[in-house]
């Protein structure tokens, strides 16, 4: 009899903890829904979180930017529940982005007899394409440097930096830096009388506390030609000419030269192939050179390469009356 009386309560025993199991699994849940970036694709991206819930999820997200944390407008998207994502889901893919960005992600969550939780993903980014608006900065001729620059990408978490790889003008690698360019300005030493070939790709390390995303190389961005703006090593008036002289380039396609009467409104007097390194000119406005007169004239380089054209920047002018000397010159 004491036998099955003891039955009998093991049987109770074992019926109140397999009620209070299904009450636990029907009205709790997992405290932290921490919100994961698992993959940056092509205008999408994959999150992953660790809650389970018996009700659905909604998914809201916006875009970050300099002004806005993008929170508040994630978090009104989940409460819309314009996306629902059904119970026992544990990822989601985020399309329709923008790339080269980096958004704010809200999951909403609950339980039937619970109000909603939120938990965010403050750094979800989208994959970086490629580094666009490669140019030249300026060319330091004083100091043999070339500073170059490029647009930066959205702000995203986490690391990145830059491999600049620095060619002759055949397209023969002369460096490749990836080592401390965390910037987009760059500058390196450089030959003034020589062209140089550059191009630039980012490198991607995510925040690891809100991605499991691995590092990213982009493809390299567009080649671009750099070089220096040629120096005028001499500029006279003689018979009602100006003669202009100025150290070659090597490998440029021409040289095309500049004159005013003062410094700005200037006048294309001519342009000569790249194998010159001089030019005589007869009139300015259709009029002879005057040896009492100020004049200004600078030079710049050209070349053709790959469908586009690139020239010199234009930092210094000459100055000539009686004799020569060089000035900074204004820019346009």
């Amino acid at each position: 009899m004491n036998n099955i009386r003891g039955i009998k309560n093991l049987i109770k025993i074992i019926s109140s903890l397999a009620v209070f199991a299904l009450f636990c699994s029907l009205s709790t849940f997992k405290s932290d829904a921490k919100v994961i970036q698992t993959d940056e694709g092509d205008k999408t991206i994959t999150v992953s979180w660790t809650n389970e819930t018996v009700t659905d999820y909604s998914i809201g997200f916006a875009k970050i930017t300099d002004k806005d944390n993008g929170r508040a407008a994630a978090k009104a998207m989940a409460d819309s529940k314009s996306r629902v994502i059904p119970a026992g889901t544990m990822s989601y893919k985020i399309t329709g982005l923008e790339n080269n960005a980096m958004y704010c992600v809200c999951l909403n969550y609950g339980t039937s007899s619970a109000a909603y939780n939120s938990e965010y993903n403050d750094g979800a980014c989208t994959r970086l394409t490629g580094v666009k608006g490669l140019r030249l900065q300026r060319w330091w001729k004083n100091i043999n440097k070339v500073e170059l620059t490029w647009d930066k990408p959205a702000s995203v978490y986490g690391d990145i930096k830059y491999e600049v790889m620095l060619m002759d003008s055949s397209g023969k690698k002369i460096i490749d830096d990836d080592s401390n360019v965390f910037t987009n300005d760059y500058m390196h030493n450089v030959n003034n009388k020589k062209i140089y070939c550059v191009k630039v790709r980012a490198i991607h390390t995510p925040d690891m506390n809100s991605s499991t995303c691995p590092t990213s190389v982009t493809p390299w961005s567009d080649k671009i030609y750099v070089f220096s703006q040629p120096t005028v090593t001499s500029a006279s008036v003689s018979g009602g000419k100006l003669k202009v002289n100025w150290q070659k380039i090597s490998k440029v396609d021409s040289y095309s030269v500049y004159v005013s009467t003062k410094n700005g409104d200037y006048k294309k007097a001519g342009t000569v192939n790249g194998k010159k390194k001089g030019m005589t000119i007869k009139t300015l406005n259709g009029a002879a050179f005057s040896s009492s007169k100020t004049y200004y004239v600078y030079v710049v380089a050209e070349k053709s390469a790959g469908g586009k054209n690139y020239s010199s920047d234009i930092i210094y002018t000459y100055q000539i009356k009686g004799y020569g000397k060089p000035v900074s010159k204004k820019k346009k």
